[in-house]
């Protein structure tokens, strides 16, 4: 009986001209923004390898190690592919980060680089899409599913027959789910080919298995929303009521509750000012340029030993002075990252009670351009700034070994940025899955309960 309810609840959504249209466009605004990123993200990697040119010409040129030491190297993250489908934190052009041996890395604007006109307009991807779109179209096609019927007076005949109430919901919510469910697989096959096909993507097979993740929690997503709009067509007698009440809820959960989190989550954990933060920092810096300034004099009032031996000290005492800047100055931001990383999991789970908020994290994770990722690029640029550091001071060694007055910096350490396997950034969206399959089966069991009771008259 059930699945004779839903292949009459499909039959219904697919023969009607209002759903045709509507699926074909879903397929192509869907696939046009994938397009349209596709078009961005390779423009975003060409960009990427001129600065990366610049920047590796620019290491490679020092002849001095005193330039090396404090102007630096700059190095640049490279593009994630699938900030096609979802960019999150991602930034939409590449952005250099300034690496020297006495200071924190800190990025350099490549704005110069790219069209600005871009920034003007709201980016969509996927996952936008899914949350829009496809989201208001299950409202408008599931908004009349009970109340509306019982409108058309086809419920009170429908329930005429010894039909169990519990069968109607469930073949009902089946076949709409379905229905809701072919726009959605064909606009992410049509959006997976276009990231697969494009030129210089380069969408791998982990990329590829992600995205299919993502369709997956796509589909979960769906299935919440469209559950939430035949639960409130369950408690209304009305469309109209219906529709109103809906468009009031999905306001409250596509913008109410996500804007709101950060604000309630910064009440209730503290966290101190970038500024102080900075300030911190650099009093870290004043203290260490001080102290080498009075082991330097003292040195030099009985300096002992060859040039070379001179050299080694000076050379170690900026070796530990740097590291020592490094290492406190890294404490405090590790203190400040982790009682932002307190206010930002308060922030999520005030928002996930909202079911779009569950599929923003999860899409975020398994694109990897989420808050986890981050923080892992942050730790990489520190680990790479104690490598640089080290280099730099052997540099000074080198020049004074050698006698020759210069030196080269075509071994300069390169920086790298590994990213998390499939495996990990699944078992990170564990939470989130289950949390938008709870929702779906809580709105699913209040309609239940809610029908029971429901008059068709």
């Amino acid at each position: 009986m059930i699945l004779h309810i839903a292949r009459r609840q499909l039959l219904d959504y697919i023969s009607s001209p209002r759903f045709l249209l509507a699926a074909l466009l879903c397929v192509l605004i869907g696939v046009g923004v994938t397009w349209v990123r596709c078009l961005a993200y390779e423009q975003a990697l060409e960009e990427y390898r001129l600065i990366r040119q610049d920047n590796a010409s620019e290491a490679a040129g020092y002849t001095q190690p005193g330039p090396l030491t404090y102007a630096g190297v700059a190095v640049t993250r490279a593009p994630n592919a699938m900030s096609i489908f979802y960019a999150g934190l991602e930034p939409d052009r590449p952005v250099s980060f300034r690496v020297a041996a006495n200071r924190d890395p800190a990025a350099e604007s490549q704005y110069e680089r790219s069209n600005p006109v871009r920034s003007f307009f709201v980016a969509m991807y996927f996952t936008a899409f899914v949350t829009l779109i496809v989201s208001i179209l299950a409202i408008a096609l599931g908004y009349d599913t009970i109340s509306g019927e019982k409108e058309a007076g086809t419920l009170k005949l429908m329930l005429s027959f010894p039909v169990p109430r519990s069968s109607v919901v469930l073949g009902k919510a089946l076949g709409g789910l379905c229905a809701l469910g072919v726009p959605l697989l064909l606009t992410a096959l049509g959006s997976l080919l276009v990231g697969v096909l494009s030129p210089g993507i380069g969408l791998r097979a982990s990329g590829v298995l992600s995205f299919c993740l993502l369709t997956v929690t796509a589909l979960l997503f769906l299935a919440a929303i469209y559950s939430l709009t035949i639960c409130v067509s369950s408690l209304t007698s009305r469309a109209f009521t219906t529709v109103t009440a809906l468009i009031a809820i999905w306001v409250l959960l596509a913008v109410g509750i996500p804007g709101i989190s950060p604000h309630l989550a910064r009440a209730l954990v503290e966290v101190p000012s970038s500024h102080e933060v900075e300030n911190d920092k650099w009093s870290i810096t004043d203290d260490e340029n001080r102290a080498r300034f009075l082991e330097i004099v003292e040195y030099q009032k009985n300096p002992h030993g060859s040039s070379v031996d001179q050299m080694a000290f000076y050379s170690e005492l900026f070796r530990k002075s740097f590291l020592s800047i490094a290492t406190r100055q890294e404490q405090i931001h590790a203190s400040f990252e982790r009682r932002l990383y307190r206010q930002i999991e308060s922030a999520g789970w005030v928002s996930r009670a909202s079911p779009l908020a569950s599929f923003v994290y999860v899409a975020g994770t398994l694109a990897d351009t989420g808050i986890d990722d981050r923080y892992r690029f942050r730790r990489a640029l520190q680990s790479y700034r104690i490598r640089f550091l080290n280099y730099a001071e052997d540099k000074w060694m080198q020049r004074e070994v050698d006698g020759t007055g210069s030196i080269t910096t075509r071994d300069y350490p390169r920086f790298v940025f590994l990213r998390p396997g499939i495996v990990d950034r699944f078992q990170a969206s564990l939470l989130d899955l289950g949390l938008l399959a709870a929702w779906a089966l809580i709105f699913l069991a209040v309609t239940l309960v809610a029908f029971l009771r429901y008059d068709p008259r």
